[in-house]
């Protein structure tokens, strides 16, 4: 009897066993139920942060690609610039230099008409480079125009004209530079 009691005993542990694991087997259900939908909602969100990422990295190498673009387009405007600068300072000086050069032979100012019809030379040459704006090669025409009426009326108010608006040219470069510089800049900066 007694080994009688001992099974029904260990029977009646083995119930309370299985409805306690019973019991845990459901509340896991029940929990991995709930769990679910947020594991659902998480891998969605995993989905769309990597479709965003994908995005971002898309963007940023347009960015990049239009960086590099920027970067070739301030290079070609600060070149033509410094070339436009070279031009007309170069002209100007051959004119300045032959002012000087007279006055100390000749104590006169006036230019040698030979320097006028070089530096008529110098501006049509200019105006035959290729410039990405055309307005460039129609300033050398008039500045070449200009230099070659010159010698036919050489006189010290036309030289200083002459003088004149190559100083307002090389100021006006110098301003359009500065403008070009500070939109490649603010680009820059916003990149």
């Amino acid at each position: 009897m007694a080994l009688e009691n001992q099974c029904v005993e260990d029977l009646a542990k083995l119930v309370d066993e299985i409805a306690a694991t019973r019991k845990r087997i459901q509340e896991l259900s029940d929990l991995l139920a709930s769990l679910k939908p947020i594991k659902a909602k998480k891998e969605a969100e995993k989905a769309d942060l990597e479709e965003f990422a994908a995005l971002i990295r898309e963007k940023l190498q347009e960015i990049e690609v239009s960086k590099v673009a920027k970067d070739a387009e301030w290079k070609e405007e600060a070149q033509e610039h410094d070339a436009l600068t070279a031009i007309i300072e170069r002209g100007k000086n051959i004119i300045v230099g032959a002012l000087s050069a007279s006055f100390l032979q000749t104590n006169s100012k006036t230019a040698n008409p030979q320097v006028l019809a070089e530096v008529s030379a110098h501006f049509n040459n200019a105006r035959k480079q290729h410039f990405k704006r055309k307005s460039y090669g129609a300033i050398f025409k008039v500045l070449a125009q200009m230099t070659n009426a010159a010698p036919v009326q050489v006189s010290q108010s036309v030289v200083e004209k002459i003088i004149a608006i190559c100083d307002d040219l090389l100021d006006k470069i110098a301003e359009s530079r500065a403008i070009e510089k500070a939109d490649y800049d603010h680009w820059m900066g916003e990149y």
